[in-house]
C-alpha cells in the first residue's frame, strides 16, 4: 500500500532538518520558524488543498517563493554563523574558531607565496602551534600535522588568489572565504542536476541543512572543497561535455584523496556496452584532460620536492612515515586498538590488507551491479559505498569523512538517471534519460 505524505519531501526535510538548526540564536531561530511555517502554507497550496480557491496561484510560482525561502533559511542556519565564526576568529587569535585544516591550509599558501614548499616545510611558526597548546574545540589531538601536510596542491593553488585579493582589500584573510564562495556554487549547481522541481528543492535542503554539510562548513573544514569540483564534473557528464568533465574532476582528485575513489565508476559509466573489448580503452581516451590536469597540478610538486610530497601525502596518512598521522575516527583500528591487537594509535598497522581483502571485493560486486544498471545515481552510489568500506579499513575515519559520504549518496538520490556511452562515431550524441 502506497503511503501518500500530506506534505512533499522537499518540505518534510525542511521541516526536519531545519529544527536541527534551531541553536544560533532566538532571533534567528524565530525567523527560522516563521519561515517554516510559511513554506508548509505555501506547499499546502502547492499541494492541491487550497488550489482550488485559489485558481490563480501558479505552480511556478510557488516553486520560486518556496526556493526563495529555502535559500533564506539556508543562509540563516548556515551562512551566518560561519560568517560569525569567521569575525569571532579576527577578533581573537589566528588559532580560535578554526579547524587545524584550515589554519594549516591558509600557511601553506603563504609558503607558496613565500616561495616555499608547503610539504618540505614544517609548521613549528605557524599558529599550528598554540593550537596545540591550546586545542579548544577544533585543536589537534596529535602533532603530526606540524611536520607534514597531507592535502593534495589544487587547494592551495586555487585558494591563492582569493588570498591575495583579501590581503590586499581587508588587510587578512581566513580560508572559509573560499569555501563559503564554493558552497553558494553548490547551491546553484546541485538543483540543475534534475528537472524535477521537486527534486531540485529536495536536494538543494538535504545539501545546505544536512548538519554535516553545515557544521563542518562553520568549522572550516574542506569537504564542500572537493564536492563543488565534483558536482561541476557530474554537470558537465550530464551535458556531454565529456573533457571539461574530466578535467574538472582532476582538480577534485587534486585537492583531496577522496575524489579518487570515484575513478573507477566514473570510467564505467562512459564505457560502451556495445563494444566490450573496446569498453574501458575508449572511455581512457576520453578523458585525457584529466591525465593531464593531474599531471600539470603534481609534477611540480614532484620536481621540487618529490620525496618530501609522497611522504606528506601517502607515507603521513598510511603509518609509514617518521611521525605517521595517528590511528584515529570511527574505524576497524580504534577496535583493534582497543582489544590490543595494535599496540598504541601510533603504531604502523598494514591496513592495506583488509582494504584488499573487503574493499576489492566490494569494488567488483559494485561495478558489476552499475554494469547492470550503468545510470549516474548508480554510479554516485557506488562510490559513496566503496567509499565507507574502503575508510573504515584505513588508518583514520574522521566524522567528516562520513558526512561527505552521506552527501554523496544523498546526491545520488535525487540525481536524473542519465545513461550514456562512449561511441567512436558518435561523439555528439545527446544523452539519454529515462
Amino acid at each position: 500500500m502506497e503511503i501518500v505524505l500530506p506534505v512533499s519531501l522537499d518540505a518534510l526535510l525542511l521541516l526536519l532538518l531545519g529544527l536541527c538548526h534551531l541553536w544560533y540564536n532566538p532571533v534567528s531561530s524565530a525567523l527560522m520558524v516563521a519561515i517554516m511555517m510559511t513554506y508548509l502554507l505555501l506547499d499546502t497550496v502547492q499541494q492541491g488543498h487550497l488550489k482550488t480557491q485559489y485558481p490563480l496561484i501558479k505552480e511556478r510560482l510557488i516553486f520560486t517563493a518556496k526556493l526563495f525561502l529555502a535559500t533564506l533559511f539556508i543562509f540563516i542556519a548556515v551562512v551566518l554563523p560561519t560568517l560569525r565564526n569567521i569575525a569571532d576568529r579576527h577578533a581573537s587569535q589566528p588559532y580560535m574558531y578554526a579547524h587545524d585544516g584550515l589554519i594549516q591550509t591558509e600557511e601553506a599558501i603563504k609558503f607558496l607565496l613565500a616561495g616555499k614548499n608547503p610539504y618540505t616545510e614544517n609548521y613549528l611558526e605557524t599558529p599550528l602551534v598554540e593550537l596545540q597548546k591550546h586545542p579548544g574545540e577544533f585543536g589537534l589531538r596529535t602533532p603530526a600535522p606540524l611536520f607534514h601536510n597531507a592535502y593534495l596542491p589544487f587547494l592551495f593553488l586555487f585558494s591563492i588568489p582569493f588570498y591575495l585579493i583579501s590581503i590586499n582589500t581587508i588587510g587578512w584573510y581566513d580560508q572559509r572565504f573560499v569555501y563559503l564562495l564554493l558552497f553558494v556554487g553548490l547551491m546553484v549547481l546541485l538543483p540543475r542536476l534534475t528537472h524535477d522541481w521537486s527534486k531540485r528543492l529536495s536536494l538543494l535542503i538535504a545539501f545546505g541543512l544536512n548538519l554535516f554539510s553545515a557544521l563542518f562548513l562553520i568549522e572550516g573544514r574542506n569537504d564542500v572543497f572537493v564536492l563543488f569540483w565534483l558536482v561541476l564534473a557530474l554537470l558537465l557528464l550530464q551535458r556531454r561535455r565529456i573533457a571539461l568533465s574530466s578535467a574538472t574532476l582532476a582538480l577534485a582528485c587534486t585537492s583531496k584523496h577522496s575524489a579518487l575513489l570515484f575513478l573507477p565508476f566514473y570510467l564505467l559509466y562512459l564505457a560502451d556496452r556495445e563494444r566490450l573489448q573496446k569498453a574501458i580503452p575508449l572511455a581512457l581516451k576520453a578523458i585525457w584532460p584529466f591525465f593531464l590536469v593531474c599531471g600539470l597540478i603534481i609534477i611540480p610538486f614532484l620536481i621540487w620536492d618529490g620525496p618530501s610530497f609522497i611522504d606528506d601525502t601517502l607515507l603521513y596518512i598510511s603509518g609509514r612515515s617518521s611521525s605517521s598521522f595517528p590511528i584515529w575516527g570511527y574505524n576497524l583500528g580504534r577496535i583493534l586498538v582497543a582489544v590490543g591487537l595494535i599496540e598504541s594509535r601510533d603504531a604502523y598497522f598494514p591496513f592495506w590488507i583488509p582494504q584488499l581483502i573487503f574493499g576489492l571485493p566490494t569494488l567488483i560486486w559494485l561495478l558489476k551491479k552499475q554494469w547492470q544498471d550503468n545510470h549516474l545515481g548508480q554510479c554516485l552510489l557506488g562510490y559513496a559505498a566503496f567509499s565507507l568500506v574502503f575508510i573504515f579499513f584505513s588508518r583514520f575515519l574522521h566524522d567528516n569523512y562520513l558526512g561527505y559520504i552521506v552527501v554523496i549518496a544523498t546526491i545520488a538520490y535525487f540525481l536524473d538517471p542519465t545513461r550514456f556511452s562512449i561511441k567512436e562515431n558518435n561523439a555528439s550524441e545527446e544523452p539519454r534519460s529515462i
